[in-house]
């Protein structure tokens, strides 16, 4: 997984109030955590922070801090969490782990799926069920992905976590049994569609039936 750089301001006031002058000025407050430290509030500009992450990576990313100090070397964390309004969906907190190059981890990783299948290719529709892998490994060897092949499926077909091919030093956290994706017949939509709707015509013609019933 590719490294990010990011500047950040320790932040002496913490509150409501505090984070939400520091939004007003276009910075974005936050926390970085773990280790033999304590907790340290900190804040950053809130356009270097998107840059960061529509750069690539995402919303799972290992982030270099930079505090500003003279011979500041970074200190290597991992975005843990992203705290999004509600309304607007802007960013307004972000979370930082301390971490050692060291020692392996529990994150999670995208799936991203190839290739077109041949149940597609036959009218088949393809159901992609799980998106993320919990996985452990060392920091620096975390996949930008994992990506899984879908072109030999077949319609009723799947794919499990236990299909899926890691690198070597890569732990899958996951339930192995769980589906990924799989590939469903037409004719199973195309029924439950139909379905569907007779149970709402038919809820749909109770009022006039009950109407013409005799009173007693």
């Amino acid at each position: 997984m590719q490294r990010a750089e990011l500047h950040v301001a320790i932040r002496k006031k913490t509150g409501k109030g505090v984070a939400r002058s520091l939004r007003h000025e276009g910075r974005i407050p936050g926390v970085v955590y773990g280790g033999q430290d304590p907790p340290q509030p900190i804040d950053m500009d809130g356009r270097e922070l998107w840059q960061m992450l529509h750069a690539g990576g995402g919303e799972h990313l290992l982030v270099n801090l930079h505090f500003g100090v003279e011979k500041d070397q970074g200190t290597l964390t991992l975005l843990k969490d992203l705290q999004h309004n509600p309304l607007h969906g802007k960013v307004e907190h972000v979370d930082f782990q301390r971490i050692s190059v060291d020692r392996p981890i529990l994150t999670t990783v995208s799936i991203r799926i190839t290739g077109t299948s041949a149940g597609e290719r036959e009218g088949g529709v393809l159901e992609h069920v799980l998106r993320e892998l919990n996985i452990e490994c060392l920091p620096l060897e975390i996949p930008d992905a994992i990506e899984v092949d879908i072109s030999p499926l077949g319609i009723g077909q799947s794919i499990h976590v236990r299909d899926i091919a890691v690198p070597e030093r890569v732990r899958v956290l996951s339930n192995p049994e769980a589906v990924v994706v799989l590939i469903v017949s037409p004719t199973r939509v195309t029924a439950a569609e139909v379905t569907k709707e007779v149970v709402e015509g038919e809820g749909a013609e109770a009022p006039a039936e009950s109407a013409e019933q005799p009173s007693e």
